[in-house]
C-alpha cells in the first residue's frame, strides 16, 4: 500500500515538473502565453484528477472478490 502511494505521489510529481517545462518553454515561444500556460495547467490537473480517480478504483477493487472486482472496474471505466 506504502509503495502505490509513493508511486502516486511520484506520478503526480512527474505531471507537474512536466507541465513546469512546457509552461516555461511556451511562455516564450506561443504567441498568447496567458492563454498557453492557463491550457497547460488545467490540462495538467486534470491528468493529474484521471491518475487519482484510477488509484482510487484499482485500490478498491483489489479489496473485492474477483466477479465484484470485475464489474466495480468496468462500471468505473465507463463512468471515466
Amino acid at each position: 500500500m506504502e509503495e502505490s502511494k509513493r508511486t502516486l505521489y511520484e506520478f503526480i510529481g512527474s505531471i507537474m515538473m512536466l507541465c513546469f517545462i512546457v509552461c516555461c518553454f511556451g511562455f516564450f515561444i506561443s504567441g498568447h502565453p496567458g492563454a498557453f500556460i492557463a491550457g497547460e495547467v488545467y490540462g495538467s490537473l486534470c491528468a493529474a484528477l484521471m491518475v487519482v480517480l484510477l488509484y482510487r478504483s484499482l485500490d478498491r477493487a483489489l479489496d473485492m472478490d474477483s466477479e465484484s472486482a470485475e464489474s466495480y472496474s468496468r462500471k468505473q471505466a465507463f463512468i471515466r
